[in-house]
């Protein structure tokens, strides 16, 4: 009777602990969306900031005198560029939690598995195709790019089994190949079609500079349900950690599984990707920081994970947009800075588990 009065504590604790850290994130990544709206390289006066805020909330039927210039910079700019980086680390995060989850592999995110290569690949011979200036040209690129990042994913697994030795860096080593060459095919078709390369490679290397609601939309109605339903089959993520025997003894079609949180993951990835440019390293770190501190279930990992890389994703845009203001650096930049000497920590960390 102790015994299980103990376990039903343990339980009740843990659960209590995991809320607690999920409303705790929150909380610090709604600050940081407020310092992001405040922040930029034009100077608003704070309280001015509020009233514009209160004034789009309200429908303009305050009486409020607000400067055109900066209500079009706060409503149209700096607020859809934050909640876009938001939605963007969520999505990488959540992917990222999955993907690793689904190949038994620590080091698995978008980046690494060349789902955002693959995918920007797709949305450049999409914007080739369908230039920008037509209708629905954001669209249509976030529609290549599934395609982009599902053949990347398909190539990246198919040659890591060629490896004799099959183990965690055989993956990686597989998705960093098929980075390349993706990377290549991007590269030449970026200098024989298109001779303004400037912005597209500004892009590619990842950034909200862009932003705009048109763009926010697509990643969060097109992006944000596949996050929806990991979370719903959070419960399947955490028995494929299981051997395939003790799986099918289950009740749970393991390939079929896997097949719908690879596709899930590399949708809501890809068209991330097709509005946002290729940012790497989010994916991988954010869930590592979850399990380090609340556990590896993914009913609560997946959510944590989503947040932090959402944090880290916001705090990236911040410093990129003000650092050397006026002058703006891609968030691929600041999110690879951060993000590379975690990773080379994991490949020792790894390489220490296996030797």
């Amino acid at each position: 009777m102790d015994k299980k009065i103990n376990i039903k504590e343990i339980i009740y604790v843990k659960t209590t602990k995991n809320f607690i850290s999920i409303i705790f994130l929150a909380l610090i990544l709604i600050i940081i969306f407020v310092l992001s709206v405040f922040l930029g390289p034009s100077k608003i006066n704070p309280i001015e900031i509020i009233k514009i805020i209160i004034s789009y909330i309200f429908a303009d039927k305050t009486n409020f005198i607000l400067s055109t210039a900066a209500y079009t910079i706060i409503i149209k700019l700096r607020i859809p560029r934050s909640l876009l980086a938001i939605i963007t680390g969520i999505i990488l995060s959540s992917s990222g939690s999955t993907y690793q989850a689904i190949f038994k592999n620590p080091l698995a995110d978008p980046y690494l598995l060349g789902v955002g290569t693959g995918a920007g690949l797709g949305a450049v011979i999409g914007l080739t195709i369908y230039p920008s200036n037509l209708p629905f040209a954001n669209f249509g690129a976030a529609l290549f790019a599934f395609g982009g990042g599902l053949l990347a994913v398909f190539l990246t697994y198919n040659l890591s089994n060629y490896s004799r030795n099959l183990n965690h860096l055989s993956l990686i080593l597989a998705g960093v190949a098929v980075t390349s060459i993706m990377g290549a095919f991007t590269t030449l078709i970026l200098i024989t079609q298109n001779p303004e390369i400037k912005p597209i490679l500004s892009w590619l290397l990842g950034g909200f500079s862009l932003a705009s609601w048109e763009h926010f939309n697509i990643v969060f109605f097109a992006g944000f349900p596949c996050v929806i339903l990991l979370l719903v089959q959070h419960n399947k993520i955490n028995i494929l950690n299981l051997d395939s025997k003790q799986v099918k003894s289950l009740g749970i079609n393991e390939k079929r599984t896997i097949t719908l949180l690879i596709l899930a993951s590399t949708l809501s990835s890809s068209i991330a990707v097709s509005q946002t440019g290729i940012i790497g390293f989010v994916g991988l770190v954010a869930p590592h920081i979850s399990r380090m501190g609340w556990g590896t279930n993914p009913k609560y990992l997946i959510p944590q994970a989503s947040l932090i890389g959402a944090i880290i994703l916001l705090s990236s845009d911040i410093i990129a947009k003000t650092i050397l203001s006026p002058t703006e650096i891609p968030v691929g930049l600041i999110t690879a800075f951060l993000g590379f000497p975690f990773f080379v920590h994991l490949l020792r960390k790894e390489g220490n588990i296996n030797g």
